[in-house]
């Protein structure tokens, strides 16, 4: 009688053992995909900012060749410019124009936009930090 008693106990720990064991596998289940969700949406949001801040150097680095070629053109007296030249000085200042409210535009939205979109959203900021 105490045999049984013992095989039965034995079998009810191991059914309990086997529920508990399915309860944490669900669970483990559960945090892995929330993790993944999570990784998959730091991800987008570091894209966005890695993104703009590239947009941001392309801007700057154009912005500093028609300044370059403005300057070695617009230090030259007029008389001495080759046929083309002051049209060139003329178009890096229009492009320097242009530029200007594009870059002003990038670093808002690096500084203040994407920021506060992150916020709204329920974004930690250490997830836009240092990109």
């Amino acid at each position: 009688e105490a045999e049984r008693e013992r095989i039965m106990r034995e079998a009810e720990d191991a059914a309990n053992r086997a529920e508990r064991l399915a309860a944490v596998e669900v669970r483990l289940k559960e945090i892995t995909q929330k993790n993944m969700e999570q990784d998959k949406l730091r991800a987008q949001w570091q894209a966005r900012m890695i993104g703009a801040r590239q947009k941001l150097n392309n801007l700057l680095q154009s912005f500093r060749q028609a300044d370059t070629t403005y300057q070695e053109l617009a230090t030259r007296a007029s008389f001495t410019l080759l046929p083309g030249q002051g049209e060139q000085r003329d178009d890096a200042l229009a492009l320097m124009k242009r530029l200007e409210p594009q870059i002003d535009a990038t670093i808002n939205e690096i500084n203040v936009k994407i920021p506060q979109e992150a916020r709204r959203a329920g974004i930690p900021p250490g997830w836009l930090r240092g990109l």
